[in-house]
């Protein structure tokens, strides 16, 4: 009977000693609105002459959580490509405003583009397309 009651003893003190342990882990999130990128329409120069200089303007429309910082990425690779021969080419430079942009109290913010081109004296006639590509994230 001692016995039964050592081994009792010893094991109810062993189940004491390791006792039960638990944690707890929180979840929280933030749901906000998705972000959305539109062009506020294209870049047109126009009808250009060998030697001539012109420039073109156009913008991004950024929408989202307002208050929120964004980063834009612009991809372009400053070259219209001529529409008939893929071989033939012309250069533009681009101007744009910080890419690292702030949305105002309604989500918005717009990121102006505009295009430089001097048309080489050269250059081969014809009609001359490119594309700039916008893309954006949460910042």
């Amino acid at each position: 009977m001692k016995k039964i009651a050592l081994i009792l003893g010893i094991l109810s003190s062993v189940a004491v000693l390791a006792g039960d342990h638990s944690a707890t882990m929180k979840i929280n999130a933030e749901i906000i609105r998705p972000l959305n990128i539109k062009s506020n329409g294209d870049i047109e120069l126009g009808v250009l002459t060998r030697g001539e200089y012109k420039t073109g303007e156009s913008s991004f429309e950024i929408e989202g959580e307002s208050g929120a910082g964004v980063l834009v990425t612009i991809e372009r690779n400053n070259i219209l490509t001529h529409k008939n021969d893929k071989s033939i080419t012309v250069n533009y430079s681009l101007e744009y405003g910080d890419l690292q942009r702030r949305l105002d109290s309604n989500g918005l913010n717009t990121l102006p583009m505009k295009v430089h081109i001097t048309v080489p004296r050269d250059q081969a006639a014809g009609v001359y397309e490119g594309e700039i590509v916008a893309s954006i994230r949460y910042n």
